[in-house]
């Protein structure tokens, strides 16, 4: 029940987006619509994985969790699996209803939404752990991520900028990027889980 508000906000906005895809012609109005309901659906996501322990510290029930007589293991991957299971859901839904009426390539659509829910399952969990709060976890999960993002694509460009100046860098620049994402997720993945095993 604990994370029915974030499935129902994602859910949400997988219909606004199908029925504004039906309602008429994709004109100015119906992409509004499709860009907030993107928006809504993507923060929805981020948001189920952030209650995913969040919820526990939320209604301070984080110790009787604990001393259940259970490994942290199967606690850990029971949480995460229920969160990415909800997020995947309404993620697969969404691409389903309105992924032809976004104009964008499905492959490439489908990488964004499979990228938000890695970016979700393996940092959300640990900005909420150290900061023991759904809310604190969903916003250093975004600012965190983007703010690293943005770093390194401006320190990139000015690198790739200085060794071949007239040359196209795009494609070194996406995947060095790629690369710096694999690092950053793997990296929170096991800090979260370090922080998890030690949680009193």
């Amino acid at each position: 029940w604990a994370q029915m508000s974030g499935a129902s906000l994602a859910l949400l906005a997988v219909a606004v987006n199908a029925m504004s895809a039906e309602a008429a012609p994709i004109g100015l109005t119906s992409k509004i619509y499709i860009f907030f309901s993107n928006v809504a659906h993507a923060l929805a996501c981020l948001w189920l994985c952030a209650n995913a322990f969040g919820s526990e510290f939320e209604h301070r029930t984080v110790a009787q969790w604990l001393v259940q007589p259970r490994s942290r293991g199967d606690l850990y991957r029971e949480r995460l699996g229920v969160a990415g299971g909800i997020a995947g859901t309404a993620a697969v839904i969404f691409f389903l209803t309105t992924g032809q009426s976004m104009g964008h390539d499905l492959l490439e659509l489908a990488l964004i939404f499979a990228s938000l829910l890695i970016l979700g399952l393996a940092s959300a969990p640990f900005f909420t752990l150290i900061s023991r709060s759904t809310l604190a976890g969903f916003v250093f999960t975004l600012a965190v991520g983007m703010a690293l993002y943005l770093i390194l694509q401006t320190l990139l460009s000015v690198y790739l900028a200085g060794l071949h100046p007239t040359a196209d860098r795009s494609s070194a620049e996406e995947s060095l990027l790629w690369a710096g994402s694999v690092i950053y997720l793997g990296a929170m993945t096991l800090a979260s889980w370090r922080v998890f095993k030690r949680l009193e």
